[in-house]
Parts: C-alpha cells; sequence; structure tokens
C-alpha cells in the first residue's frame, strides 16, 4: 500500500512539472515552425508582434499586451505571465486599444475567420503546440494563429482557466450588457461563440484595418 501511495505521488509530481513546463513557455516558442509572419511594431511601447494572414485577413499572431493605465490586468498580477499571454482587458478599453492601423475584430470578422479554417476544427487550427495544459485535443496550430489558454479575470478580480480556456472580445454588442465573444478550450477542436460580461476581462487579439 505505501509503494502504491508513493508511486501515485510521483506520478502527480511528474505531471505538475509537465503541466508547469507547458504553461511557463518562452515568450515565442509557440510560433509554428514554417509558416510565414510578418510583424508590427506598437509604437506606443515599441513591443514588435509576428502577424499571420489567414484567408483575406491580417491578424495579430499573439495576445495584445499593451499596458494600459486603467482597464487592464496581468493574469494574477503576474508580468511574466502577461509576457507570454498578454493582457486581459475589459471590454471598454478593448474597444479602443488596438494599435493604429489595427482594431478589435467585429463578430462577423471572427466569422469569417472561422468560416475559412473550417468551423467544425477551427479551434485545433487555432491553438498554440504550448500554452496549455497537455490534452491530445490542445491543437496542431497550422493556421499560424498561435492561441493560447489565456484565461480569464471576473469583475469580482478572481482569476482562472489558465492554460485550460482562451477567451477572446469581439466589436460587436449583444445588449447593453454582453458582448459576442470567441472561446477556445482546451478539449475542443472549435472556436466557440460566447456572450460575455463586458465588465470582465479578456484578450484582445487585434485585426487588420
Amino acid at each position: 500500500m505505501k509503494n502504491k501511495t508513493l508511486a501515485t505521488i510521483i506520478l502527480l509530481y511528474l505531471s505538475c512539472i509537465q503541466t508547469y513546463g507547458q504553461l511557463n513557455f518562452d515568450a515565442g516558442s509557440q510560433f509554428k515552425s514554417g509558416v510565414s509572419y510578418g510583424t508590427m511594431t506598437d509604437s506606443r511601447d515599441g513591443k514588435v508582434y509576428k502577424t499571420i494572414k489567414i484567408g483575406t485577413q491580417t491578424w495579430l499572431a499573439e495576445n495584445l499586451s499593451y499596458k494600459t493605465t486603467t482597464g487592464s490586468f496581468a493574469f494574477d498580477l503576474d508580468e511574466s505571465i502577461a509576457k507570454r499571454y498578454g493582457r486581459l482587458y475589459d471590454w471598454k478599453t478593448a474597444t479602443t486599444v488596438c494599435p493604429q492601423g489595427w482594431h478589435l475584430p467585429s463578430n462577423a470578422e471572427w466569422n469569417l475567420l472561422t468560416e475559412f479554417l473550417e468551423d467544425s476544427i477551427a479551434g485545433t487550427k487555432v491553438k498554440a503546440t504550448t500554452g496549455w495544459i497537455p490534452s491530445k485535443l490542445v491543437g496542431n496550430n497550422n493556421s499560424g494563429f498561435c492561441g493560447l489558454g489565456s484565461g480569464y479575470r471576473h469583475e469580482d478580480g478572481t482569476f482562472g482557466s489558465l492554460g485550460l480556456n482562451a477567451n477572446f472580445w469581439s466589436a460587436t454588442a449583444v445588449d447593453s450588457e454582453l458582448v459576442w465573444g470567441r472561446n477556445l478550450y482546451y478539449m475542443s477542436e472549435k472556436v466557440n461563440i460566447r456572450k460575455y460580461s463586458r465588465t470582465n476581462f479578456y484578450s484582445i487579439r487585434c485585426v487588420k484595418d
């Protein structure tokens, strides 16, 4: 019995090491080898982002990480996580924070992306192969979009789902409280459409004007 308990502890320990390694990846290692990326420099802070053309659209190939004075947070208030996963923004901030020449995608622009990548497996094609809790359904990143499991911050200040979910804003409101958005789940092959509260904090992917 003692040997069995020890073996279980060792397996859990090794699992934790593997999971942490996936979530604590080196910034930039999520990019797909062999994919032709462009670049864009945010003149506000000098950060250089990789960009990717998918169909007729050009997207940032990484989450926005511009630090605003209000309306954005690093996950768990840890700036080292923000360097890898980008920052989390409320919707009001999200609608104005993309760099010049870029904008927050509308619901229709998200639809255009997922339709081009084939809706039923678009999630697999946009998810990076690192930055997620290990699972056989994480993704292959064949589109070069490099979606990461960046989690969320709720209005009450709680953070969650790092490595499990990615949540992205759209610019399209549902009503006075809710906004259309997109969700990537580590065990799903789809890009899921969601209705999000404007006061929560999610990731941003800007698309070129």
